[in-house]
């Protein structure tokens, strides 16, 4: 999982984001480890948003998650940093 802060420019950390998440898969790759997915985040401190990388396929949730809704966020970094099952 690979995390952007940004001084209240989201959507800057997006591209951001996307090219660190596909330089870590491109490294994975060559070391015979790949993923089957990585995710990453995007945030300017209160709001988070979320990105999933599935190949070359990269989807933002449509949601933002506030820190208003601490526990939301949380639990959405632990399930994405759990081991799949």
């Amino acid at each position: 999982m690979l995390v952007e802060a940004k001084n209240e420019d989201m959507k800057r950390g997006y591209g951001q984001c996307i090219a660190e998440m596909l330089a870590a898969q491109r490294f994975k790759e060559q070391e015979g480890k790949p993923f089957a997915k990585i995710y990453g985040a995007v945030t300017i401190g209160n709001i988070w948003k979320f990105i999933e990388l599935e190949n070359k396929t990269a989807r933002t949730d449509s949601e933002d998650y506030s820190l208003k809704n601490f526990g939301k966020v949380i639990g959405i970094l632990l399930r994405l940093l759990s081991p799949p099952n």
